[in-house]
């Protein structure tokens, strides 16, 4: 079985517990969907322990549940560890800033995920962890789709740290959200010829 969806099945912190010790001697798993269900915290340490040497799992989504500060800090410490994970849903979640931030921080050392879903989680701002992001993106060498949509990205951001921070970095190549193409633009289309024209010849 390849497609694991246990989605809207009331799963909590304790039932994650659980399949993450199953996980952990499934390599047969490919896509995990574990959305719109009760996960706060709790059950993070064993899912990030069995995430930090899983080698078949592509995909999970965790979008619509609860996941708080301390969830998406707990989570992030798989980042620098796992390099198949390539699809990371987090979006409608209860996390802000402050848990954000950790995230974001460790995204800098991740060489697996190409596309993470933050959507609709409104808490977090271009003041506070976006910020952080944009630094992690300076060092990530892997990442090529945000989606961003429902959080409120200003101008003065998009032009003093998104685009900065893009000059630095050559594989993003697509934004979700409301974005002013005008101002991140040119420095993503850059990233896809680069992918399509320049990488192809190393």
């Amino acid at each position: 079985m390849a497609d694991l969806d246990l989605s809207k099945n009331q799963v909590t912190d304790i039932g994650l517990k659980i399949l993450a010790q199953s996980l952990s001697c499934n390599k047969s798993i490919l896509y995990l969907n574990l959305a719109q269900n009760k996960i706060k915290e709790e059950g993070f340490p064993e899912l990030v322990e069995t995430l930090k040497n899983n080698t078949s799992v592509l995909e999970i989504s965790l979008g619509g549940n609860i996941i708080s500060n301390d969830g998406i800090a707990i989570l992030s410490e798989m980042l620098p560890f796992n390099k198949t994970l390539r699809h990371l849903d987090l979006s409608r979640n209860a996390f802000n800033d402050s848990g954000f931030d950790t995230f974001a921080e460790a995204l800098g050392s991740n060489e697996g995920l190409t596309f993470l879903d933050i959507a609709k989680n409104k808490e977090v701002t271009d003041e506070g962890a976006l910020l952080v992001f944009c630094e992690a993106l300076t060092r990530n060498k892997k990442l090529q789709t945000i989606d961003l949509t429902g959080l409120t990205v200003r101008k003065p951001f998009l032009k003093q740290n998104f685009d900065q921070a893009l000059k630095r970095n050559i594989t993003l190549q697509e934004v979700i959200g409301k974005i002013p193409s005008n101002i991140i633009g040119a420095e993503l289309e850059q990233n896809i010829m680069i992918e399509r024209e320049v990488l192809p010849l190393y």
